[in-house]
């Protein structure tokens, strides 16, 4: 079965997000992603990221991602976001591994720096009541 890594840098840092919606933690690295900048969404308590070459976000490579898994964060995502290949360095090790990640495709309502403790804190529960709601939609689809 083939899998592929997927760098993430705002929700779906928390362990407890994947386990709602992949039924599983997948194994991941803390890692660096250069050449984009982590914004807040207006209106939102995600983040994303956009190109900004001064910049590098800090997040996680999830290692070893199914197929299905992806097709999973893809629709979760949902269509204001966009998969690009990129390239992000692991930091206990310095290793360069390929991933892909989401890049939100309109700039307009990125502003501010997106703390992932301020959401842990502020936003985690009533996010992970979302999450839960996604996933009851996909069981339903999908076997897991």
């Amino acid at each position: 079965m083939a899998t592929q890594n997927v760098f993430v840098y705002g929700s779906l840092m928390s362990r407890d997000v994947l386990t709602i919606l992949l039924r599983r933690v997948p194994k991941m690295e803390d890692a660096k992603l250069r050449g984009y900048h982590r914004f807040r969404v207006r209106d939102r308590v995600y983040p994303a990221i956009y190109k900004h070459d001064d910049a590098f976000v800090q997040g996680k490579v999830l290692l070893e991602i199914t197929d299905e898994e992806r097709r999973i964060l893809d629709e979760f995502e949902d269509s204001e976001y966009e998969s690009h290949p990129i390239t992000a360095t692991v930091d206990s090790t310095g290793q360069e591994v390929p991933a892909s990640v989401y890049v939100f495709k309109n700039r307009d309502p990125l502003h501010g720096e997106w703390d992932y403790s301020e959401f842990e804190r502020d936003h985690l529960p009533k996010f992970m009541t979302m999450c839960q709601v996604f996933a009851d939609g996909q069981s339903r689809r999908v076997p897991f």
